[in-house]
């Protein structure tokens, strides 16, 4: 994370690709299988994605996700209980929202929503938390390391 406005916006806005990014393969992939429609439907629905969900980030997750982490944990006396918290809860946050943003984009307010919600739901938990842990905010770290090398990222 940065250390002023500039540098958290560059470090969220990466994070938030990042997710995007791999969300979108991942759920294109239970979708449509290894096939030839995948990068297509990929280029196509990949932009409208990242653009909600740097707006929900932005706007409402982040937010909520720093005042839950100041309530749990202290950053000045706990940095890494303070980090992982606001990780976790900013990945449970926009998974919860972004399923949704998914599933009424490709199901609409059928009956059938709750029930796919929640079918989607599970699966991108389960890859979300190890996509995020794992893959994204390392590869994040290290770029941003080498956009602002005089920022330590607490990540």
């Amino acid at each position: 994370m940065g250390k002023s406005p500039k540098e958290s916006f560059v470090f969220g806005t990466l994070m938030c690709a990042g997710m995007v990014i791999g969300m979108t393969l991942y759920n294109l992939v239970l979708a449509l299988g290894f096939t030839h429609r995948v990068i297509p439907a990929f280029l196509v629905g990949v932009w409208p994605g990242f653009f909600v969900a740097l707006l929900v980030e932005l706007l409402v997750v982040g937010r909520v996700a720093y005042w839950v982490a100041h309530r749990v944990a202290h950053p000045q006396e706990s940095p890494r209980t303070f980090h992982i918290t606001l990780r976790t809860v900013l990945m449970g946050s926009m998974v919860l929202i972004m399923t949704v943003y998914g599933t009424l984009l490709h199901v609409g307010f059928s009956g059938f929503l709750k029930t796919i919600y929640l079918g989607h739901l599970w699966k991108n938990v389960l890859m979300a938390l190890p996509l995020n842990l794992l893959v994204v905010t390392p590869l994040v770290q290290a770029s941003f390391q080498k956009l602002f090398p005089q920022v330590q990222t607490q990540h």
